[in-house]
């Protein structure tokens, strides 16, 4: 193995030709936008309780240390937090309701021009809006989609399957997400393979491979809040609700 890169060990030429075949048609750039999708049950959605505040709105700490590991690339990132942005409208707009918050995204998506999205679901609540915010995506962009979180890692194979996106990326993602944008952009940072990205590809369902994935959490996240609003997030709900 004299003289061999940690990625030359391993085959990936599935990953880099599925990533080849969509910048072709893609044609991505680097605008890269990061979803956290509503973290409140919208079936049971009250207003009422939304304007107590009474609605957990923490910060996408998960997105915040996603950003932290690809920040040193060129791309331009930008966060955008779902559930802070419909409470927020919900207090400030009387005549908003709470089942129009796939306009927010629609909003965004126009505004930004998104060449890449990667969409975040931690919780069984927030499944259908995942469904519906890959949807909108899918539709209203020609941005590569990524999947990640806690759903998306026990889904995988659903949301690859019914076209809901191009990549999953299961469990911890800094290492994973680095790897395929080295694939992506085309230009190799040196990032150790890893296995946990998950694509289709020829009609069949495939998987990275590398060593086993050890992500090391260091450094802060000081950084990621120059994306994040959060000087206003008490203004909208909690921390902790009870």
């Amino acid at each position: 193995m004299t003289g061999q890169s940690h990625t030359d060990v391993y085959d990936n030429s599935l990953l880099t030709e599925c990533c080849r075949s969509l910048r072709e048609n893609l044609e991505p750039g680097n605008r890269f936008l990061m979803i956290q999708i509503p973290q409140v049950i919208l079936a049971s959605f009250s207003r009422d309780i939304a304007l107590k505040r009474g609605y957990y709105n923490f910060p996408p700490t998960g997105l915040q240390y996603l950003f932290e590991a690809i920040k040193g690339r060129d791309l331009e990132i930008e966060i955008f937090d779902l559930n802070f942005e419909l409470l927020k409208r919900i207090h400030q707009d009387s005549g908003f309701h709470h089942d129009q918050w796939p306009e927010i995204l629609e909003e965004k998506l126009a505004e930004f021009r998104p060449s890449m999205v990667g969409v975040s679901c931690l919780f069984d609540a927030g499944i259908a809006p995942m469904l519906k915010s890959l949807g909108i995506i899918r539709e209203q962009t020609d941005a590569i989609v990524i999947a990640g979180g806690v759903i998306a890692t026990y889904e995988t194979h659903n949301l690859l399957t019914d076209g809901g996106c191009h990549f999953v990326i299961a469990g911890e993602g800094e290492n994973k997400l680095n790897f395929l944008l080295d694939h992506l952009t085309g230009e190799n940072e040196g990032t150790a393979a890893t296995p946990g990205v998950y694509f289709r590809t020829g009609g069949e369902e495939h998987e990275s491979t590398g060593a086993p994935d050890i992500v090391d959490v260091k450094g802060d996240l000081i950084d990621s809040y120059q994306k994040v609003p959060i000087e206003e997030y008490y203004k909208y709900g909690s921390l902790n609700p009870f």
